[in-house]
């Protein structure tokens, strides 16, 4: 793989870790400085289309032309609801979830940041369906309970509201796709992170434009 192919390689990855919570592109959408390529420059979890990638300065990812694999068409949450009750301490201790997404489209040369428009639907344990939308750039790191509200009791996404102590959320981005992960705080036993399920790739591409 020729040497620059090998540089949008690192970019790439570190979007994807970024993704991942393990790097932080959110200060300007500036690239990490820490990631290690796979050996022959492909990308954890072989993201790179094997003989697809040219030597141009634009990363494609998904469509007709693609040179890596395309972003999900669907995101796919499983969590628990905003301030539902731990059932396995059963000592009224709360659960919340932090959404963290991030877009696939980024142009790192015009200092552009990404941007998508990412529709909910939410479905609580009796399948009744709620549904909100919000934008975001370059980054989101938020309350599931803040999504549609700043008063978290009031959300789609709480427990009192929904009615149900666990739910399931599928994400659509609309403009740019996106790559999320969860963090499930547990106000008796701290921090976990976890991914977000998907469902198929998007019809249409994303790109990364490099310097």
């Amino acid at each position: 793989m020729p040497p620059r192919a090998r540089r949008w390689n690192l970019v790439l990855s570190a979007l994807l870790i970024a993704a991942a919570g393990a790097c932080e592109l959110a200060a300007g959408c500036a690239s990490c400085s820490d990631v290690q390529l796979l050996p022959g420059g492909a990308l954890p979890g072989d993201q790179t289309i094997e003989g697809a990638v040219n030597d141009d300065n634009v990363l494609v990812l998904g469509g007709p032309d693609a040179e890596y694999n395309g972003c999900p068409n669907f995101l796919i949450l499983n969590h628990f609801f905003d301030g539902a009750e731990d059932p396995v301490t059963d000592d009224g201790a709360q659960i919340a979830t932090i959404l963290e997404l991030v877009p696939c489209t980024t142009d790192f040369l015009r200092q552009i940041p990404g941007a998508a428009v990412v529709q909910y639907l939410v479905y609580n344990e009796f399948e009744q369906r709620f549904s909100t939308s919000k934008p975001f750039q370059c980054k989101q790191f938020s309350l599931i309970s803040n999504i549609d509200t700043t008063q978290n009791e009031r959300s789609i996404f709480s427990a009192g509201v929904s009615g149900t102590l666990t739910g399931q959320t599928r994400i659509n981005p609309i403009g740019s796709g996106v790559l999320a992960v969860a963090h499930e705080i547990h106000e008796s036993s701290g921090l976990a992170d976890f991914n977000v399920h998907f469902q198929g790739d998007r019809a249409d591409p994303d790109f990364i434009i490099l310097p």
